[in-house]
């Protein structure tokens, strides 16, 4: 199965119209699914201001769920992980571009929990934040050409 965006996914402004789901795009079992291409804008401006405060702020959003391979997809703004894909076996990702502003207060770049098999390759990485992060109990994991550091974009 593929899913192919040729313009932008964009959030709610409303961050907390969520609530605690914490997934704005998810594909729950869902078995060979390829998410290509696109941009997906998590308009995390209102989250991150709520977070400076201090406030109890509902988690942010996160993107996918569960997709064994992401490919050509542009991330910008999230308020938490600009691609979250966990619970995979055998998952791809590769030429994503992760654009997180500098006022964006701790927003991962990939985030990748509970995986087996896990090859990262080819993507850019602008965030202030942990460029890549490998969960627990993720195992078999390999990241090459990675453009990593606050001004890749």
């Amino acid at each position: 199965i593929l899913f192919q965006t040729q313009g932008t996914l964009v959030a709610s402004w409303d961050y907390r119209s969520l609530g605690n789901s914490g997934f704005w795009i998810l594909f729950p079992k869902v078995s060979r699914l390829t998410v290509s291409g696109g941009t997906v804008d998590g308009r995390g401006a209102g989250f991150w201001a709520c977070r400076r405060t201090g406030s109890n702020c509902p988690y942010g959003t996160r993107v996918l769920s569960n997709v064994p391979v992401v490919s050509g997809l542009t991330s910008i703004k999230s308020q938490l992980s600009h691609t979250a894909v966990a619970r995979c076996n055998n998952l791809r990702i590769q030429n994503v571009r992760v654009i997180a502003p500098s006022n964006s207060p701790n927003t991962d770049g990939i985030n990748v929990p509970d995986s087996t098999g896990v090859t990262i390759s080819h993507c850019i990485i602008s965030t202030i934040d942990d460029c890549i992060t490998i969960g627990h109990n993720t195992k078999n994991v390999w990241i090459e050409r990675i453009g990593c550091g606050p001004d890749m974009a």
